[in-house]
């Protein structure tokens, strides 16, 4: 369930972080401060959870809080978690374990006796870097030596016992000339053991557990099914309500859930939740009633309220001309509103905004600019589609831009036409990943649809009918530029 922030301290750990592994609350810098400022209420429950964790980003997290508490408790949590990657253990775990030293000796020499031989170099190379002198440790990274030489010398140079740069000699001396990479690999190991003097190794950098943590992160809703999403809008806070609203823009919902969207649009005391609300009704708003609510909240509610109402008005199956002129007005008279004005304009389909794609194609504003990017897509303008390659090598907009230029690259919009301009696309993007081609794959065959044209690429291959293309669909590539289906992202 969701937990208010406010409650934190005085929430036991592990229902915190249930709450968060369930998405009901972000991973955030609060959440943090709450889990490791006083350790001695909330060990015990980190531990607890830590055993039966199986997601591999909840893992980072916790493994990362155990870094900062440096606490010998966390040993059996990791030696889990090196089991589990064994085969090549993330620097994270490593940087962890390292941290901790000598208390991990016995369960890493435990653990490395346990693996098979070909998993056993990331543990000799943790232990021999843990700043403890063993012999066992010794011995065993003398193994690995005769096993995989250039892993092994690695180890021994982290290490730093100069009784090893007689080993070290014997190994190269039987290395060719042909192998020079090897050769280079020993020999800067026994450079490194004679420049260390036989010290232990450095100890390790400070570790800030915070850093690259959001301040404030709300829920993960794309965790969460619509009857928990539906839990979170009543009693949370507006911009909890907001989002949970957000999130089921353009889902196919159970009459309860439309009735409490619909309640939560008209009576919500905050305007933003109540635009929010009216987006996630788009996919009703034909229905009478709906719309004259609609048209009025476009009409004459707050701008928040007002810029929800117009974009689901104009994500409606036939967008009614009375709703042009507030589009305008939005777009003319509102600039803290223009991100969405331009949504509410490519989302009609209507021919006449392409020139409003094409002036925002390069504008400062990100949100703004991933409208006029999806527009030019949507819109048709074939004219500017040579504009988005260049996006194809900027991480913010690569998604958006292979989605565009698959709707309006300039070709004859054929069945026999599309699979040749998918390998045009992916030899422009320099290859595409699975999700990548799933998403150029989907927008091809959304642009068949949108010309009256079976699908080449979807299962069915069942046509779509005209008058059914003026929605983005639960199966059409999501405009919010995740690279995903409609149906399986929820909001931006």
């Amino acid at each position: 369930m969701y937990i208010p922030p406010e409650q934190y301290a005085t929430t036991p750990a592990y229902d915190l972080l249930q709450a968060a592994a369930a998405g009901f609350i972000g991973f955030d810098q609060r959440l943090i401060h709450a889990l490791v400022d006083d350790p001695d209420r909330t060990l015990d429950d980190i531990i607890r959870f830590g055993q039966d964790v199986l997601d591999p980003d909840l893992m980072t997290d916790l493994v990362a809080i155990f870094h900062h508490l440096n606490t010998p408790q966390a040993a059996p949590f990791y030696v889990e978690a090196i089991r589990r990657y064994a085969e090549e253990v993330p620097d994270q775990i490593t940087e962890a374990v390292v941290a901790l030293g000598a208390p991990m000796l016995e369960p890493l020499l435990a653990l490395y006796a346990e693996l098979p031989e070909e998993h056993g170099a990331d543990v000799a190379f943790m232990l021999a870097a843990l700043g403890v002198r063993d012999q066992r440790i010794f011995d065993l990274l003398l193994d690995r030596l005769e096993y995989e030489a250039g892993d092994g010398a690695l180890s021994l140079s982290i290490y730093g016992d100069p009784a090893a740069i007689p080993h070290i000699e014997r190994i190269l001396a039987e290395v060719p000339e042909s192998d020079p990479n090897l050769r280079h690999e020993l020999k800067s190991a026994i450079e490194q053991i004679e420049a260390s003097g036989g010290l232990a190794v450095s100890p390790p950098e400070p570790f800030d557990v915070f850093d690259g943590i959001p301040e404030k992160l709300g829920p993960h809703y794309g965790m969460l099914s619509q009857e928990q999403r539906l839990m979170l809008l009543e009693g949370t806070p507006p911009e909890i309500r907001a989002q949970a609203a957000a999130t089921f823009r353009n889902e196919e919902v159970s009459r309860p859930i439309r009735d409490r969207l619909s309640q939560l649009a008209k009576l919500d005391p905050d305007p933003n939740v109540r635009g929010r609300a009216w987006e996630s009704l788009a996919n009703d708003a034909d229905e009478p009633e709906i719309r004259r609510s609609m048209f009025e909240a476009a009409r004459n509610g707050p701008l928040e309220e007002r810029t929800g109402a117009i974009v689901a008005l104009a994500s409606s199956a036939e967008p009614s001309e009375e709703l042009f002129p507030l589009i305008q007005e939005l777009y003319d008279r509102e600039p803290a509103a223009r991100a969405k004005a331009v949504e509410a304009m490519w989302k009609t389909l209507d021919p006449r905004y392409r020139q409003y794609m094409i002036r925002h194609l390069d504008d400062p504003d990100p949100e703004v600019r991933h409208h006029a990017i999806h527009g030019i897509g949507y819109l048709g303008a074939s004219s500017e589609a040579p504009r988005l390659i260049p996006l194809f090598e900027d991480d913010d907009f690569r998604h958006d831009a292979l989605l565009a230029y698959s709707l309006a690259a300039p070709t004859e919009v054929t069945r026999g036409r599309i699979k040749p301009l998918l390998r045009r696309i992916e030899q422009l993007a320099g290859g595409l990943t699975e999700e990548e081609e799933e998403l150029v794959k989907d927008a091809l065959d959304q642009r068949l649809a949108l010309h009256g044209q079976n699908a080449v690429f979807s299962a069915s291959g069942s046509e779509v009918q005209s008058d059914a293309v003026h929605k983005v669909g639960r199966n059409d590539p999501c405009p919010c530029g995740s690279g995903k289906k409609y149906k399986k992202c929820h909001g931006m």
